[in-house]
């Protein structure tokens, strides 16, 4: 009992002292969370409804995970030149255009060409995927070393349940047009971006 006091309290303690951190911690997994389990993993199953097959389906994920892993170190490259706020910020600003129309022609390749939906799908969002993976830097820079792990735990998970978890829902309840997913989408990427720009000027305000 003493040490569920001890928790709740802390975590009182960590809301209160760093809000701004826990908020900014949320915004900045909503792009990836998205692209995720919005994207990704609600797109496969849409893309099974309009009658593609389960082999190009399967094609369609491997490659785009496959293509996630094998930039990690183009990504790992770029965000040692640029810095992990610029690659958020950019790849987040990238979706928010590209993503409507990138999940529009997947969802309008699947009927007229497969092998172009298996492309779109697998090189659209491992690059959105690898780029945003960059959201574990700019998470744990939040906080200090001691709430560390408190205030990363707090941030991300709740706020990839948010966006993440809710996102195939959310997707499939608006499915009844060919434009809504992919605008919750591409909004994800803008919250993210502005998120990131958010964060920037609370460092510079100490």
């Amino acid at each position: 009992v003493q040490s569920s006091s001890s928790a709740v309290s802390k975590t009182r303690q960590l809301l209160a002292s760093y809000w701004p951190q826990i908020i900014v911690g949320f915004g900045a997994v909503a792009a990836v969370s998205v692209v995720l389990y919005g994207g990704m993993t609600w797109g496969l199953v849409s893309m099974k409804k309009k009658g593609l097959s389960s082999s190009f389906r399967i094609l369609a994920g491997c490659g785009a995970n496959s293509l996630v892993i094998l930039m990690a170190p183009l990504v790992g490259r770029v965000t040692d030149m640029r810095g992990a706020a610029w690659v958020q910020t950019f790849a987040g600003l990238c979706m928010a255009v590209v993503g409507m129309p990138l999940m529009m022609m997947i969802e309008w390749s699947v009927v007229y060409s497969p092998w172009s939906a298996v492309a779109l799908y697998s090189l659209g969002y491992s690059l959105f995927g690898a780029f945003l993976m960059m959201h574990v830097l700019q998470v744990v820079e939040l906080f200090p070393v001691e709430v560390r792990n408190a205030g990363v735990g707090l941030s991300y998970n709740i706020g990839v349940c948010i966006f993440g978890g809710f996102a195939p829902m959310v997707f499939e309840a608006v499915s009844f047009t060919s434009w809504l997913p992919g605008l919750l989408l591409a909004l994800s990427g803008l919250v993210t971006a502005l998120t990131t720009l958010v964060s920037l000027r609370f460092q510079s305000m100490g």
